[in-house]
């Protein structure tokens, strides 16, 4: 895991199931050697996370200087040895891929969590909405109810697409993690982004730092 010392505007997020015949360790194993082979050596990287839940299912997460280069990452990625093998331990149809623009200036993601609550969900499009507002209440959840926790490392909201958008908590245990997120729904900090977002849309699952 490299720790990143730099801001970075877009993320990669990606999430699977591994082969039923295939040991977990196998995959975990899998996943590093493609990270020390293939990812950190391209320009842009800033720092990649290995994530499971309690599902069973295995997620990476992946920050960069860009979307380009995000975009160029993945021109590499099918030509590589390490991404192969990797790809070669996963169920294929249970891949998916989320990529988002960070919506916070500055960004660098947190030194110590083992964590991560990651959600995405469609803004309600039948009042006005902009990213501005969405933004200043996310910003009232910093500063109103994520502050009152010492397990709280850090939070961000991506856009994925026009409609869709994602909101990103570090968390520094998966206890500590269900907690803040079971009072989100009751307290009036949180109501106004609560209000942007159709919860029909709502997808979101917690994630422990494997590596």
């Amino acid at each position: 895991m490299r720790t990143p010392t730099s801001s970075s505007s877009a993320l990669g997020f990606a999430r699977y199931n591994g082969r039923k015949d295939v040991d977990p360790n196998e995959i975990i194993e899998a996943c590093l050697t493609w990270r020390e082979e293939f990812l950190f050596k391209q320009e842009g990287i800033l720092a990649h996370y290995f994530f499971g839940n309690m599902q069973g299912q295995f997620a990476d997460m992946t920050f960069a200087k860009d979307q380009k280069a995000l975009d160029q990452m993945s021109e590499g990625f099918m030509a590589a040895p390490s991404s192969k093998a990797f790809l070669d331990k996963l169920n294929p149809e249970t891949v998916s891929l989320i990529r988002c623009d960070i919506l916070k200036d500055n960004f660098i993601p947190p030194a110590y969590f083992a964590c991560l609550e990651f959600g995405t969900f469609d803004a309600v499009m039948d009042h006005p909405f902009s990213e501005k507002q969405m933004l200043c209440a996310s910003d009232k959840i910093e500063n109103e109810y994520l502050n009152r926790f010492e397990g709280s490392r850090g939070h961000f909201m991506g856009k994925v697409s026009d409609r869709t958008y994602a909101e990103i908590s570090f968390v520094d245990t998966l206890a500590n993690a269900r907690q803040i997120c079971g009072g989100y729904l009751s307290d009036p900090a949180c109501f106004p982004l609560l209000s942007m977002f159709d919860p029909a849309s709502v997808n979101l699952d917690f994630w422990y730092l494997l590596a």
